[in-house]
C-alpha cells in the first residue's frame, strides 16, 4: 500500500524469550534458598577482596597505592 517497512515486517518474531530463568525476587520476594545462596556469593566475594588486599600491601611495602586505595574504599577518610 506505499508504507514502506512496517513493524509487522520487519520485526518478525517481537517476544522475547526467556525460558528456564527466575524472576521472584523482581516480584518483591526471595525465596529463602536464593537469598542464601546470595549470601554465600557474597561473602566468598569479600573473603577474595581481603586476601587481594593484602596481597598487593604486601607487595607494595604494607600499605596500598593512594589511588588504588581510593578506589576500593571511597569512603574511608
Amino acid at each position: 500500500m506505499g508504507m514502506g517497512v512496517v513493524p509487522t515486517i520487519a520485526f518478525k518474531h517481537t517476544t522475547t524469550r526467556l525460558s528456564g530463568m527466575e524472576f521472584s525476587s523482581f516480584r518483591g520476594s526471595t525465596s529463602s534458598g536464593s537469598s542464601a545462596l546470595v549470601n554465600q556469593k557474597l561473602a566468598t566475594m569479600e573473603a577474595q577482596m581481603t586476601a587481594l588486599v593484602g596481597y598487593i600491601k604486601a607487595k607494595e611495602g604494607g600499605s596500598l597505592p593512594p589511588k588504588l586505595a581510593a578506589a576500593l574504599f571511597p569512603n574511608d577518610p
